[in-house]
């Protein structure tokens, strides 16, 4: 037995050193380029196209800039506005949030209401024509609409898209807003458009106690 083992161990490094061989024969010689980072380019430019042999786009934004995408600066900065705005107290605290000459349509039209089911109603439909609105006139609407919430959907240019959700005793409100911004820091509101709302009504009270018809008589409680 050991000398067969013996007569194998040759054959094993035989082996072994041609397998070695065969790997040795299936590496891929790489090529290896050093490429400079945008941000340690050398300087100038020239000696950096020498150096990387790739034509720069100087236009293109430097390694880890920071700025975000002009909409969502805007959209950021709407969203605080109309936060504090729908937060403000006094036509005087109104007024620094509106542009000189701002036009809003109705935010809640008191259109006809459509009964649902039991004491619910539903009142919908357009905020209608721009009017001319003052500071306090734009502070009795937000009011009347109780705790607003806003969330911006889309941006085109100065004008952001809302979704505005906002409730009230008795009733629950959903719109769609336009809002038009000025060019200037902090932006201003130009104007506002109601795309589209519905508010949900009670006539009566949202929830009521059927503890009784539950349990009725049951001792256990």
């Amino acid at each position: 037995m050991r000398g067969s083992f013996r007569a194998i161990l040759p054959l094993l490094f035989v082996a072994t050193s041609s397998l070695q061989a065969d790997l040795n024969d299936a590496l891929i010689p790489l090529t290896l380029k050093q490429m400079a980072r945008t941000d340690r380019l050398p300087k100038p430019v020239e000696e950096a196209v020498l150096f990387t042999e790739v034509a720069l786009d100087l236009g293109l934004p430097k390694y880890g800039a920071s700025e975000g995408w002009p909409g969502e600066a805007l959209s950021r900065m709407a969203l605080s506005r109309l936060n504090n705005l729908s937060n403000s107290k006094t036509a005087k605290e109104i007024q620094a949030f509106l542009a000189e000459g701002f036009i809003s349509t109705s935010l809640e039209p008191d259109t006809p209401a459509d009964p649902l089911w039991g004491d619910l109603i539903k009142r919908s439909g357009e905020g209608g024509i721009h009017t001319p609105t003052s500071p306090e006139a734009l502070l009795k609407k937000i009011k009347a609409l109780g705790k607003i919430k806003f969330k911006v959907t889309r941006v085109e240019n100065r004008t952001t898209h809302l979704h505005v959700e906002a409730d009230r005793s008795g009733a629950e409100y959903s719109a769609s807003w336009l809002t038009s911004w000025t060019d200037t820091k902090p932006p201003k509101l130009i104007n506002l458009t109601v795309k589209n709302f519905e508010t949900i009504i009670s006539e009566g009270p949202w929830f009521h106690d059927v503890t009784n018809t539950v349990i009725w008589k049951k001792l256990t409680f």
